[in-house]
């Protein structure tokens, strides 16, 4: 969530919430955690907020491990994790428009973007999301 915006004659400061990790981080150092049972929260709650961008008609693009952020400040048992990194985002309405598919990195893209194809729907984040569940799961 954003806080605060500050100005000064040369610039603009955004100041958000601070979260702990990256997923990516929190996997590749998963010995450092005890993992079990946080997949399934996780997973809830980063499908809650990709849903909530669907609804809004954005298209993330670009989810893997280091665009979803972690902390377990406020919920020490389970964590909490916020979605990040609307950088190649997209609005959409249907029927939708072509869109490039030079964006994100092949292990997380679906197979339609790796073929090549410029239309596409919210399925290619859906399929992001389960090569990261698939990533984590493979943990334990």
């Amino acid at each position: 969530s954003l806080l605060k915006v500050m100005e000064t004659v040369d610039d603009v400061f955004l100041v958000f919430e601070f979260f702990d990790t990256s997923l990516r981080r929190y996997i590749d150092n998963c010995f450092l955690f005890d993992i079990r049972g946080r997949e399934k929260f996780f997973l809830r709650q980063a499908l809650t907020g990709l849903a909530y961008c669907h609804s809004l008609k954005i298209l993330h693009r670009d989810l893997k491990p280091n665009n979803i952020l972690v902390s377990f400040r406020d919920y020490p048992d389970i964590g909490q994790i916020k979605l990040c990194d609307f950088d190649v985002a997209k609005t959409f309405e249907p029927p939708l428009s072509p869109y490039s598919n030079k964006m994100g990195i092949p292990c997380y893209k679906a197979p339609e973007l790796l073929m090549g194809s410029t239309r596409y729907s919210t399925a290619v984040d859906i399929w992001s999301m389960g090569c990261i569940f698939a990533e984590m799961i493979k943990l334990k």
